[in-house]
């Protein structure tokens, strides 16, 4: 899949670079689908709304590519092997998906830019807006029921809790697109009123809601799409302290030290006034033994004399 995974790339790069070369054509269509309704308050803010709308549409085109290529630098270097990848017919079914997660954003762009009728559906809109989300979203159910080979005890995990948060996020953000598209259909069967939302509504939801789905990822999954910024961050609070911090511990230090040097003190000190006592003890014992024992030149003196007096009384 390596290379089909290369394919993918190159193909997304130019596929962002074509959407990011279209955006005044994307803009300006936007534009005169917002003004083509006549919205008599939203209308003076077409302009701005359209190109804000394909700014943002461009990020979460950004933010899936990068995500897709994060988690397959993430499989790739942890050396898992999931599910889907284990046999042809899911090879082709996540090459599939990948590609339409991928080329999504690009389709949407060129279809709001060159064939949005005007006066159209709101409908039409609001299912070419949020396709990103709808394609990724499916994309995330697949990796949740992948399970990786038991290749590490913290693989499933690892991989459970990063599909877990893109579903549960993208989740969010069509369950508040379907809030939007109930609101349009409660108006539009509205007696009396029978009108549906303004585009520049839908267009100011589809930005809130990219924005915050967008933000909250990058948010929930930093440590997957910047690691090692993530670790400078684990380790910066080791690094990062306070003067007063560092006098206190260096105080400790001290203290900690002091007593140490002053237990050392004590236990030397112990040692060599036991030793003196042994060593006056000796002398007192070799002196007591001086005055005891006999002197060895009157004991020669004794011995010599001795044989005098035996020699003379033989004579």
């Amino acid at each position: 899949m390596r290379r089909f995974e290369d394919i993918l790339r190159i193909l997304s790069s130019v596929l962002l670079g074509t959407l990011v070369r279209d955006f005044e054509l994307l803009s300006d269509g936007l534009k005169k689908y917002f003004l083509s309704h006549n919205s008599p308050f939203f209308s003076p803010y077409a302009e701005n709304t359209a190109t804000v709308t394909s700014i943002v549409l461009i990020v979460v085109y950004f933010r899936n590519i990068h995500a897709s290529a994060r988690y397959d630098e993430f499989i790739e270097k942890e050396k898992y092997v999931l599910q889907i990848d284990r046999k042809l017919k899911w090879r082709v079914v996540s090459f599939l998906l990948a590609l339409l997660s991928l080329v999504g954003a690009p389709v949407a762009g060129h279809i709001l830019a060159h064939h949005l009728p005007d006066k159209g559906d709101i409908l039409l809109m609001v299912v070419f807006l949020f396709l990103p989300f709808a394609v990724y979203l499916v994309w995330d159910f697949i990796l949740c029921l992948s399970d990786p080979e038991p290749s590490s005890a913290e693989a499933h995990r690892e991989v459970e809790q990063i599909a877990w948060k893109w579903l549960f996020i993208d989740a969010i953000g069509l369950a508040l697109v379907t809030i939007l598209l109930v609101a349009n259909l409660y108006l539009e069967g509205l007696e009396g009123y029978r009108q549906s939302l303004p585009p520049e509504v839908v267009a100011g939801g589809f930005v809130l809601i990219a924005v915050v789905t967008v933000s909250y990822d990058y948010y929930k999954n930093h440590r997957l799409y910047f690691p090692s910024y993530a670790e400078q961050l684990e380790a910066a609070p080791a690094t990062t302290e306070t003067a007063e911090e560092l006098e206190q511990k260096i105080d400790e230090l001290k203290a900690h030290t002091s007593e140490q040097t002053e237990a050392l003190a004590r236990l030397i000190t112990t040692g060599l006034q036991q030793q003196q006592e042994r060593i006056d003890q000796k002398l007192n014992e070799l002196t007591q033994n001086l005055y005891i024992r006999r002197s060895p030149l009157k004991a020669l003196g004794r011995f010599l004399g001795r044989k005098l007096l035996g020699r003379s009384s033989r004579k």
